[in-house]
């Protein structure tokens, strides 16, 4: 008679070799922060690509202005303030699509509801909430994701800054201090 054990080979005998460390990306709170000798500046005209999507989903998102999309001179970053969540292009629209990030909507709309949720399993809990982001989302709307630019800092309103026409002060606020009333001079 064989022995079954004689033979066999623990699972981190066979797969030890081919498995990999995991890591994470250095994503932190900090992924949102600024260095010091930059300035983000909010493009409020602007609209993100991401926007399309989260207004086509049939999921009613929420609370779509505490996501910001990040320009900085190579990359685009999203930052959701209410998980305090960095995310890339690529793990954005899971984030705000996904079980954590809608509990941090339903506690910023309704904490008595989140408290009872909480503790329950996602699909239970969904069957709970759902009714409470439904009502949110027809009375204030899904809100806009926010999009920045981040820039060295500059004098905004210098001859050679690099802020767009459209995010300056008007041209009524630039001038003024050249405006000299009639009869003063």
């Amino acid at each position: 008679m064989l022995n079954p054990n004689k033979n066999a080979i623990s699972i981190t005998n066979v797969a030890g070799p081919s498995m990999l460390p995991v890591s994470v990306p250095e994503e932190s709170s900090q992924f949102h922060k600024i260095p010091s000798d930059m300035e983000r500046v909010e493009l409020s005209r602007a609209v993100s690509p991401i926007q399309g999507i989260c207004d086509r989903v049939q999921k009613p998102l929420i609370l779509l202005e505490n996501v910001l999309e990040i320009h900085s001179h190579n990359e685009t970053k999203y930052y959701c303030e209410l998980c305090d969540a960095p995310c890339r292009l690529s793990s954005i629209m899971p984030h705000i699509l996904g079980y954590k990030h809608t509990l941090q909507c339903l506690k910023q709309i309704a904490p008595y509801l989140y408290n009872e949720v909480k503790t329950y399993d996602s699909r239970k809990a969904e069957s709970v909430y759902l009714r409470e982001l439904i009502y949110h989302k027809k009375k204030y709307g899904s809100g806009k994701v926010r999009v920045f630019h981040d820039r060295p800092k500059s004098d905004p309103v210098s001859p050679g800054s690099n802020t767009s026409p459209e995010d300056q002060p008007g041209p009524s606020w630039r001038y003024a201090i050249y405006c000299v009333p009639v009869g003063m001079n």
